[in-house]
């Protein structure tokens, strides 16, 4: 398993210096209402020292709106390849509405805990390489989606909204079944971990952590991930045409050669 170490930063000037950090967009910003499990994207656009405020800007959906209407409290998340930021509970203080935007006005929070770990290769799946997921609680709870990308520890789900909206990261055990093009499956005991708003309003991401064993079933994720890789980059225009890659048995089904003699 990932083992991650825990910094707290609590010294007012090491919040705001962090801040103006996520301002260059070198970390994945979300945002998530008290009492919710949805991340919502944000972008953080400034930092205001001597106020102790920041700005952010987000998409203008009606559940966004109702919650800042409550004025609910919320966290920031930002993550990297290598580590992760959570904000203590904090509050907007103005909302400014630009056309389809929200810029957000907010008090600094109190404190930010930050969380050093592990990074793995993630193989993403492009148009040429779409595998159909199935994410089952139960017999009779079953949500469908598809795959976004896929690491020997987890992987990123695109479900619909209306199946997704009900899934919250926690204990509760899945089974995640996915399904190349071949016919071949993957099938793994899985936690969701984050559910991320899509900003069309269309489709959530789901992140799920595997629940398994890391000895034979990591070198079976792998082969999965190592064959991603090389059929994205088989289809890729960069690739030279001189040493073209063969096709990925995931991707391009075998067709039936056996012929019956007359």
């Amino acid at each position: 398993m990932e083992t991650d170490r825990y910094t707290t930063i609590g010294r007012y000037d090491d919040i705001v210096d962090t801040f103006v950090t996520l301002t260059r967009h070198s970390h994945e910003v979300t945002l998530c209402f008290e009492d919710t499990r949805i991340h919502y994207p944000v972008s953080v656009v400034s930092v205001d020292r001597s106020l102790g405020t920041f700005l952010i800007d987000i998409t203008s959906l009606g559940d966004v709106e109702g919650a800042l209407a409550e004025d609910r409290a919320f966290v920031l998340h930002a993550l990297q390849s290598t580590s992760a930021l959570v904000t203590t509970p904090t509050r907007s203080r103005q909302v400014i509405r630009r056309e389809d935007r929200l810029a957000l006005r907010c008090w600094l929070p109190a404190a930010m805990t930050q969380s050093q770990h592990r990074s793995y290769f993630r193989a993403v799946l492009g148009e040429g390489t779409r595998v159909e997921v199935a994410l089952r609680a139960s017999a009779d709870d079953c949500r469908t989606g598809v795959l976004c990308d896929l690491s020997v520890r987890g992987c990123l789900l695109s479900l619909p909204m209306a199946q997704a909206v009900a899934l919250a990261p926690g204990d509760a055990l899945y089974q995640l079944c996915a399904r190349f093009p071949n016919g071949e499956t993957f099938e793994a005991y899985s936690r969701v971990i984050h559910v991320t708003a899509d900003e069309s309003g269309v489709c959530m991401h789901v992140g799920v952590a595997f629940d398994m064993g890391f000895d034979d079933k990591d070198r079976e994720v792998w082969f999965y991930v190592s064959e991603i890789e090389r059929e994205v980059a088989r289809q890729s225009d960069a690739r030279s045409e001189l040493r073209p890659l063969a096709p990925s048995r995931l991707f391009h089904p075998e067709t039936d050669t056996n012929v019956s003699d007359s």
